[in-house]
């Protein structure tokens, strides 16, 4: 899948990311790389974020 998004548009999306996860309780370790609550780390570049609560209680995208 090619992305033609702009470099700024790359950080915007990534800066959207972390607050919206960071509101639930996430934090980012290391670009996509995000600490749930729970203490598990999650690659959450695909992720949907409306669903972080199913992600961790299923252990989905665990690295």
């Amino acid at each position: 899948m090619k992305d033609d998004r702009t470099p700024e548009q790359k950080y915007q999306a990534w800066v959207d990311a972390v607050n919206k996860a960071w509101k639930k309780g996430w934090r980012c370790q290391c670009e996509w790389i995000f600490v749930s609550p729970r203490g598990s780390y999650h690659d959450l570049s695909a992720a949907d974020f409306d669903k972080l609560d199913e992600i961790v209680e299923r252990g989905l995208l665990a690295v």
